[in-house]
């Protein structure tokens, strides 16, 4: 089913193709149930050379790449959707209860629910914070760490005790 679904714009080689989307629906427990992950443990004992592999694993990874981006474009089309939908049921509700306040109705009973307005907890607003009273005013001290300026000293060969720099790697397929 999934293997379905890729748009398969980079070419792989069914043997590698099965293998590799089985990968996909494992689960976490199985996968570490089956400790670390190799090539030669994924692709099991397919005949090829180490590039072959390799490349075959990387058009795999670029397929899902494809995948990932037409999901985040639903996602994305979907989030404006629900924004669209909650602001127009805040207008019907908005528009429900002025009109029920115009009219001075507090309360409507039907058959399918009851409808009526509530009053809402009071809401603290304060106007001149300058006018507050010491007592009601608390002092917060936060130390933060300067992240940008100790990678910027250890940079500059200086030490700062408690940090370190670390250096990774990534894979790159373009």
């Amino acid at each position: 089913m999934l293997a379905s679904m890729m748009n398969n714009l980079y070419t792989i080689s069914e043997k590698y193709e099965s293998l590799l989307c089985g990968y996909l629906t494992q689960s976490e427990e199985d996968e570490l149930s089956h400790g670390e992950i190799t090539l030669d443990n994924l692709l099991g004992n397919i005949e090829s050379d180490f590039n072959e592999k390799v490349v075959n694993v990387c058009s795999f990874i670029k397929n899902i790449d494809i995948d990932i981006d037409s999901i985040s474009t639903v996602i994305n089309d979907l989030q404006k959707r629900k924004n669209k939908l909650t602001s127009k049921r805040e207008n019907l509700v908005n528009l429900v209860k002025n009109s029920m306040d115009k009219v001075g109705v507090e309360k409507i009973q039907s058959t399918l629910f009851d409808i009526k307005i509530a009053k809402n907890p009071a809401k603290l607003i304060i106007n001149d914070q300058n006018l507050i009273p010491e007592c009601y005013i608390s002092t917060i001290l936060v130390d933060e760490i300067n992240k940008k300026k100790i990678k910027k000293d250890l940079k500059n060969m200086v030490v700062v005790a408690g940090a370190e720099l670390k250096y990774s790697k990534r894979l790159v397929v373009k």
